[in-house]
């Protein structure tokens, strides 16, 4: 199972630089840097620090494909709309990533080239409260429909890891639990081994 980490500094308890730096030597797949709040010019210098400091993982930027060309990143992660808007901007990626939110997304995202999608939320979550989960049948559905990996995202714990990756998901993605820890090991030793 790969676990991604979603950025949010606004969630991070202690110094952002330093837990991100944690996270990428704890063993987790890649970081999504997703401060997608910030303007482009202020994205650029807080990629330009990540990449310095986190070397053991993937980075992936978010939503800025300039900001990836500028820094020479060959990994981003676009929503379904930018995805689409933007193809030709997409050709010299080695990784693509597609947030999808349905089936027929999942199945042209993979058409036209996306290397991976995130599907959610699929349980219950604080950042969408109001909002009812997919679910594992919509994951699994996702899933089966394609033939790149997915990854499934919304109220990731231990207790439900297991789940999502017997429902055919590659692996999942994790945000606010990672940016409170204390312990990054432990938590994210924690969520390798709920699928044991």
């Amino acid at each position: 199972m790969k676990i991604v980490s979603i950025s949010n500094r606004k969630l991070c308890k202690g110094d952002f630089l330093s837990k991100l730096e944690d996270i990428s030597n704890s063993g987790v797949d890649s970081i999504y840097l997703r401060e997608k709040d910030l303007p482009q010019e202020e994205y650029l210098k807080l990629a330009e620090k990540v990449l310095k400091v986190c070397h053991n993982c993937d980075i992936y930027i978010v939503k800025y494909i300039g900001v990836a060309k500028m820094l020479g990143c060959r990994n981003v992660h676009l929503s379904y709309q930018d995805f689409i808007e933007h193809q030709d901007a997409l050709k010299n990626f080695n990784n693509v990533s597609v947030s999808v939110h349905s089936l027929d997304e999942a199945i042209l995202s993979q058409t036209l080239g996306a290397t991976r999608l995130v599907t959610g939320h699929i349980f219950q979550t604080d950042c969408k409260k109001d909002i009812p989960p997919r679910g594992l049948e919509y994951l699994r559905s996702i899933c089966n429909g394609v033939n790149i990996p997915v990854y499934a995202i919304g109220g990731m714990t231990p207790n439900n890891v297991y789940t999502a990756i017997e429902n055919g998901a590659t692996g999942i993605c994790v945000m606010s639990s990672l940016m409170h820890t204390n312990n990054v090991d432990n938590l994210v030793k924690s969520l390798q081994n709920s699928i044991f």
